[in-house]
């Protein structure tokens, strides 16, 4: 933080916004306190910050404003709570928060890597059997 112009840091501080073990906790930030995706762990850039999504080919807008990243929500938004508070969002990539969905951003790793683990079991021959139990191990 030693980067962050002191004026910054009075102001987060002063609006209780400056808790960097939270802000780790909930993968905003890297152990060594540069910010980053809180989906994939990537460290973020200025240029991902000012850049544009890639544009699917054939599908390339010339006035697109599709940003590289999005703001997205650790815990997903809910019906009947408020959570769309400061520890609660995070910058990272576009691609990042599509494959999030709906579900909080734990919840999403946790399908996915499952999903693929899955996959490469079924492909290295593993009986269905054996399968669910290494599943249920994970699960645990």
């Amino acid at each position: 933080m030693s980067s962050t112009p002191q004026y910054l840091i009075d102001f987060l501080s002063a609006n209780n916004m400056l808790d960097l073990p939270r802000m780790q906790a909930v993968g905003m930030i890297s152990s060594n306190g540069v910010a980053q995706c809180p989906f994939c762990c990537e460290e973020l850039t200025y240029q991902d910050l000012i850049g544009q999504a890639n544009q699917q080919v054939g599908r390339r807008l010339s006035s697109s404003n599709a940003t590289a990243l999005h703001l997205m929500h650790i815990e997903p938004l809910k019906m009947g709570s408020f959570n769309h508070k400061p520890y609660n969002l995070a910058f990272g990539h576009a691609k990042c928060n599509h494959a999030q969905g709906e579900d909080s951003i734990s919840d999403s790793i946790s399908f996915l890597f499952e999903r693929r683990l899955i996959d490469a079991l079924s492909a290295a021959g593993i009986p269905a059997d054996v399968q669910v139990r290494i599943v249920q191990s994970i699960r645990a």
